[in-house]
């Protein structure tokens, strides 16, 4: 007698391609966050949605310019990003506080990264307004570059308002 093999269903399988993407993808933000970066490369090389994003809007990109690392980690880090531009992240993408990797680059203090995000394409004029809440002061930055980078921070709520 002829076997019949069971038949599954093609929109399961849509399904279950959906979740082992996100589970790659969240698989790839941590590794970012525990500065696995081989491990985090690996991902990337092996077709991991780079542009994927978090509930707060944050990309792969924007996450790893936010890391801090130490000096034995920083070829690895700048090798990822290479990485990752290279499989066409968007460097100007925003995050939900209108963030992009480069202002978090430069406010992370790595000019190698802030460079490296330049000369990609990533936009030289980043106008960043964080508004804190609890009456806390505002925090303005703006920076205005082309390999030639100047930092203005404001805590005055004053000052603030009159440049919106």
């Amino acid at each position: 007698m002829k076997r019949r093999s069971a038949k599954v269903n093609s929109l399961d399988n849509v399904y279950i391609s959906e979740y082992v993407k996100r589970q790659l993808e969240g698989k790839l933000f941590r590794a970012i966050l525990d500065h696995k970066f081989k491990l985090a490369r690996i991902l990337v090389e092996g077709d991991v949605n780079v542009n994927c994003r978090l509930r707060t809007g944050v990309t792969p990109l924007i996450l790893i310019c936010d890391q801090k690392v130490e000096d034995d980690l920083r070829r690895m880090q700048l090798h990822l990003v290479r990485c990752l531009i290279n499989r066409s992240a968007d460097v100007n993408a925003k995050d939900n506080f209108g963030r992009t990797a480069l202002t978090y680059a430069f406010l992370s203090g790595d000019l190698q990264l802030v460079r490296l995000l330049e000369l990609n394409g990533s936009s030289s004029w980043i106008w960043d307004v964080n508004i804190s809440f609890y009456r806390q002061a505002r925090e303005s930055v703006l920076i205005i570059s082309d390999l030639n980078m100047h930092f203005h921070r404001w805590n005055s709520n004053d000052f603030a308002k009159e440049i919106n």
